[in-house]
């Protein structure tokens, strides 16, 4: 996946599922992977199939959460986004880039005043969160609020 060679990381999943077709951790690198390549119906089902099948005390489970939220996102479910990203936060508040995706969708269905808020939150927990960044660049302000200056 990191050298660009799609087709041949989708046969490598496919041979993974296979052998082991309910580990959650290959699932949702395949997701990933059909999302990059823009099949978003199939990496939502992925996705989400990983997302219900994986435990909280799966390492990887914020990763795959986000992952799931994003897809979503990206379908125009937002709230469906919206409720995982909600669920994630609560359950796992130091993960910056729930709380960045979430800064997205606020922003996106105009809720400026919590798009920031979100975007803040993650940068606290992660200065070099690009899309936090991005997010309060749309808003018009680069840094933290002035109340939290």
């Amino acid at each position: 996946m990191t050298s660009v060679q799609w087709d041949l990381a989708a046969s490598e999943y496919q041979t993974a599922l296979r052998i082991h077709p309910d580990y959650p951790d290959v699932l949702a690198g395949y997701g990933l992977l059909e999302a990059w390549r823009g099949h978003n119906d199939d990496a939502g089902r992925m996705l989400e199939r990983t997302f219900y099948m994986s435990q909280r005390n799966n390492p990887n489970y914020d990763f795959m959460a986000v992952n799931y939220a994003a897809v979503l996102m990206q379908t125009n479910h937002m709230d469906g986004a919206l409720n995982v990203l909600n669920r994630e936060i609560a359950e796992s508040p130091s993960y910056a880039r729930a709380w960045s995706n979430r800064a997205v969708i606020h922003y996106k269905q105009g809720e400026t005043a919590r798009a920031r808020a979100d975007a803040e939150a993650a940068l606290r927990l992660d200065p070099e969160n690009t899309q936090a960044q991005n997010v309060l660049r749309m808003l018009g302000g680069s840094g933290p609020s002035a109340s939290q200056r």
